[in-house]
């Protein structure tokens, strides 16, 4: 299956088109923008314009979108520019692309200086979702993470925190088509 890479534009619309997507599912959910995370208030810094967000919130929305092709490619998809041959996913699509996704998730924040942590705290760059999608043991966890396992928590992932993973992948068919891109199956 040959590798589909996006050009600089491309990119940086996905990221913003991402980003907007978020926005409107968390908005939906009765968030809204606040100078910091307050669970209890339910408000997000980052429920803001593309063009104002840190510099890592763009980061990540850009490597979150450069990884739907090795999303897609676990699946047996990729991607196209003709809707003739849109592939719908199915939910057990959507659910090995969305522990794909938490797993790129993890290690973009650790690689920003973030780490496990009970609850969440943004100076000390603690994070509770910092975990494996399933319940591993301590040499699993090694295993499976060798150079993060220090970093992580103990899973399994909440089920709650597992749909925020399920849903950016379940929305690539829209975050697609609004660039112009479309899935398809790849036919063996």
């Amino acid at each position: 299956m040959s590798k589909f890479t996006f050009t600089h534009e491309i990119l940086e619309l996905l990221a913003a088109l991402n980003h907007q997507l978020y926005c409107e599912a968390m908005t939906a959910r009765g968030f809204k923008y606040g100078s910091v995370r307050d669970d209890a208030l339910r408000t997000r810094p980052l429920l803001t314009d593309y063009a104002n967000l840190p510099e890592e919130a763009k980061q990540n929305n850009r490597e979150a979108v450069q990884n739907i092709p090795e999303n897609l490619r676990a699946i047996g998809c990729t991607l196209s520019s003709a809707p003739a041959d849109a592939y719908t996913l199915k939910s057990d699509d959507i659910e090995i692309m969305a522990k794909w996704e938490h797993r790129r998730y993890v290690e973009n924040a650790i690689h920003y200086g973030w780490r496990y942590g009970p609850q969440f705290d943004a100076d000390k760059k603690l994070n509770p979702t910092l975990v494996s999608w399933e319940a591993l043991s301590p040499s699993q966890l090694q295993q499976e993470f060798p150079d993060l396992y220090t970093k992580l928590g103990p899973g399994p992932l909440p089920e709650a925190e597992r749909q925020k993973d399920r849903e950016p992948v379940s929305y690539y068919p829209i975050l697609l088509k609004r660039a112009g891109l479309v899935i398809v199956k790849v036919h063996d």
